[in-house]
């Protein structure tokens, strides 16, 4: 049957039950999402209500500008000059052996650093030097701030869970010694732009991916644009903070240097700042005269983590620990959905090769510590941070909440970034397991109800 209009477009109560029977029919496969884009047009013009915001995202959320309109070169995704080949060639660029102390000259922030799950591009390193690179501190100066990650030749022997990496920089001879068949070297570094947020108008991000294509050459050159699709995937916020080998640990763990801590905690926070501590937009192109955006991430479903779940039980401790829900049913008890987690490195580096937890054999969890830490979406609530959503890797929530241990927030604090005299952790190891399985069962009851999360909020 066709999709009536409501007899009345400006009655709160008919637009509401016009949603949710557009809402319903949509989940349940009974309407394209094409047909109700064209009702929403048809019956409420170039303006619909505020309350069906999130239904048209959603049914326009794949009506999108294709990847390959978006352009590879940009001012914003150049590297800064101080990286261009010798060889003169446009977009061509090397690592400089002094890259670090070029940096310092500057007053660019950088560190080095070991990825422990999903950082670099080059799987058999997860040795990093990352440099910020603020476009205010260039002449002339720039609207836009650069984080440029390199690959560093990977640590060997003990050296490889030293929280600091200790190769240098590939030298002129080094190369020299890959063509001759020596070892191989790393061959990608990566950079994410974004012009700083001004007022209302978020920032804007750019990524960009360089690839060295010939062994023995020094020289980089500039990747297709990727689907931005696959870079939100592990960036649900655009810049993601990074959390290297040593910081945010565990007992027992080799903390990073001081001098490093420092310098991670002034990358991050200049992630924030440039943000304007808001989510940030992930840009319109022109496709044939008609501009559309690369990506709608708001569009996606439910968040992960709600404030307020769309049921009622998931926050209970029935449904936590086991037992009789509300409604009658049996819960066996989220917190043990998986009894071991397995956040291991993607591509089995060393540092994030132990990255496995369980539950202990009898499980010491204060239920209520695992609800209350269940409200994500207190700040990725796309106004604060991006939403968590379909579009979020979900390995990246296991590792942010059991290795990085950075969510929830506040929970964790380490003698070196907080000035405290001991390790402290809010949530035991336990607790933390019982919180990634309970979020994760939420968010599977959450997309069952998405016709319910399409029909928020209330009409007025």
């Amino acid at each position: 049957a066709p999709l009536a209009c409501p007899l009345d477009t400006s009655a709160p109560a008919q637009i509401a039950a016009w949603r949710s029977e557009a809402s319903e029919r949509l989940v349940a496969n009974e309407l394209s999402a094409s047909t109700v884009s064209s009702r929403l047009a048809s019956c409420f013009g170039p303006s619909v209500p505020v309350c069906l915001d999130r239904l048209q995202a959603y049914a326009t959320r794949d009506v999108l500008a294709p990847p390959s309109s978006d352009p590879s070169v940009t001012p914003e995704k150049q590297a800064p000059r101080e990286l261009a080949a010798p060889n003169g060639r446009a977009n061509n660029y090397i690592i400089p052996e002094n890259i670090e102390e070029i940096a310092a000259a500057n007053g660019w922030p950088a560190v080095r650093y070991k990825s422990r799950h999903a950082g670099g591009f080059d799987t058999e390193t997860p040795s990093l030097l990352m440099v910020y690179v603020p476009g205010n501190k260039l002449q002339p100066p720039l609207p836009y701030d650069r984080w440029l990650n390199f690959a560093l030749p990977a640590d060997e022997g003990f050296e490889a869970l030293i929280p600091t990496p200790q190769a240098a920089i590939p030298s002129t001879d080094d190369y020299a010694a890959e063509r001759a068949g020596g070892t191989s070297l790393p061959r990608t570094f990566t950079m994410v732009s974004l012009t700083r947020a001004a007022g209302t108008a978020p920032g804007e991000i750019y990524f960009q991916k360089f690839y060295r294509s010939q062994l023995g050459s020094p020289v980089f050159t500039p990747e297709e644009t990727s689907n931005l699709k696959t870079c939100i995937g592990c960036h649900p916020n655009g810049l993601r903070a990074i959390a290297p080998l040593g910081y945010h640990t565990s007992d027992g763990e080799e903390q990073l240097g001081l001098r490093e801590t420092k310098a991670v905690a002034e990358i991050n926070k200049a992630m924030i700042d440039a943000a304007g501590n808001k989510p940030v937009n992930w840009r319109e192109v022109n496709v044939g005269g008609v501009t559309k955006k690369l990506l709608k991430p708001e569009a996606y479903g439910p968040f992960v983590g709600p404030i307020t779940p769309l049921n009622l039980t998931t926050r209970s401790r029935e449904f936590i620990m086991g037992g009789r829900l509300p409604d009658g049913r049996l819960a066996a008890g989220c917190y043990k959905n998986r009894s071991t987690v397995n956040v291991r490195d993607i591509f089995g580096r060393a540092p994030g090769a132990n990255n496995v937890y369980s539950l202990s054999r009898s499980p010491s969890i204060r239920w209520e510590k695992v609800r209350d830490s269940m409200r994500c979406s207190g700040c990725h609530n796309n106004q604060l941070r991006g939403a968590i959503n379909t579009l979020t890797n979900w390995n990246q929530v296991d590792f942010k909440i059991l290795v990085d241990r950075s969510m929830p927030l506040g929970a964790h604090g380490n003698p070196l970034e907080e000035g405290d005299a001991a390790q402290r952790d809010n949530l035991s190891l336990d607790e933390r397991i019982a919180l990634a399985n309970c979020l994760k069962a939420e968010f599977e009851s959450e997309q069952r109800d998405l016709a319910a999360w399409l029909s928020q909020p209330v009409c007025r």
